[in-house]
């Protein structure tokens, strides 16, 4: 009698168990369900007037000199591009760009 009422025991304890393991995956797959959809919709339906960060961001623009500062290379995108004559950077800012660039290049320059 005993070993019969823990195995219905157990038995409950396991069919409960399936049951709120089902139930949660039902109520999961109804929350993902929702929040897809609702994405979906709001895609279709603003998906035009949504402003990503490559819109808003000015194109790139690349100007490669050689040593004797001959224009060799030119890179423009449409968009806007910010120039600034080179007597208002910063000789420092030249100085950093260059060492990344080139660490002998003021060297080749005088010579």
């Amino acid at each position: 009698m005993r070993a019969t009422a823990v195995e219905r025991q157990s038995a409950r304890m396991v069919l409960n168990g399936a049951l709120i393991g089902l139930t949660l995956s039902i109520i999961f797959a109804v929350i993902f369900v929702t929040i897809s959809s609702i994405a979906s919709a709001t895609q279709e339906h603003f998906g035009d007037q949504v402003v990503r960060l490559e819109d808003v961001l000015p194109k790139d623009s690349l100007r490669a000199y050689d040593i004797h500062g001959q224009l060799v290379y030119e890179a423009i995108d449409q968009g806007l591009q910010v120039s600034l004559p080179l007597s208002k950077i910063s000789h420092h800012m030249i100085n950093a760009q260059v060492a990344i660039e080139d660490r002998t290049f003021w060297k080749k320059l005088r010579n």
